[in-house]
């Protein structure tokens, strides 16, 4: 099913840099999206439109069942899935790659400072590149309920062993038969239970991650008052 390594790679990068739960959730992309469609995918559903037979000798009209039956084949939902999912990690470990860049150092100490950058946890970078964390996972799980959603509705949780159709150039209503019917209802619903844990991890990170935001924006708020207080009682002190 095409080669996922120029993908694999970006997302072991963007591993390196994510935070525990992150890695979880990377994990579980890599593992049961990306290599069980590449290597299960093709096995189950490499037929799936040679093996769709109708009781019917009208030319097209088994074509036309099919499209009718699925309208986006099941495999290729699922790569767009995982590509448009992964897109958001991409660019962010594009953008942490490309800050904190001055102008004035030399290349090799740009380097330098770059991998020490990116070699840590987002919690423990500027709150610029935490909130850029935290949108791009926010990002994330708004791609994972569109495509919840887009699957429960376009499949539903079952495929069936018998289709019905009656689109034209068909003569009368025709049946359709589905090949490995229950070895797909399974690998359907297998799918859509990852993409669930998916989206739980995501909304889980967010609330860890918002949290985080929140009391290092206070402390930050804080932390000017505390000092011109002091600064004000040293003030007093001297007078």
């Amino acid at each position: 099913m095409g080669d996922w390594s120029i993908l694999g790679r970006f997302l072991t990068e963007v591993q390196n840099h994510s935070t525990v739960i992150g890695k979880i959730w990377l994990t579980m992309l890599l593992i049961f999206r990306i290599l069980l469609v590449a290597l299960v995918g093709d096995a189950v559903y490499s037929d799936e439109q040679s093996k769709f037979t109708c009781n019917t000798l009208q030319p097209g009209c088994n074509n036309v069942c099919y499209d009718t039956f699925a309208p986006v084949s099941h495999l290729r939902f699922w790569v767009f899935q995982i590509v448009l999912v992964s897109t958001p990690s991409i660019f962010y470990i594009i953008y942490v790659l490309h800050i904190g860049v001055d102008e004035e150092t030399t290349l090799e100490s740009q380097l330098e400072e770059q991998v020490t950058e990116v070699g840590k946890d987002p919690t423990q970078l500027s709150s610029q590149v935490l909130l850029i964390y935290i949108i791009h996972v926010l990002l994330r799980s708004i791609m994972e309920v569109i495509f919840l959603i887009g699957q429960y509705y376009l499949f539903g949780f079952e495929v069936p062993h018998l289709f019905r159709c009656d689109t034209y150039p068909c003569p009368n209503r025709t049946d359709c038969f589905v090949s490995r019917a229950t070895e797909k209802t399974i690998f359907l619903n297998f799918m859509f239970s990852v993409s669930l844990g998916c989206f739980i991890l995501n909304i889980v990170e967010l609330h860890y991650l918002g949290w985080i935001y929140i009391f290092r924006v206070l402390f930050s708020a804080c932390c000017p008052c505390c000092e011109s207080d002091r600064d004000t009682a040293n003030v007093v002190r001297q007078s």
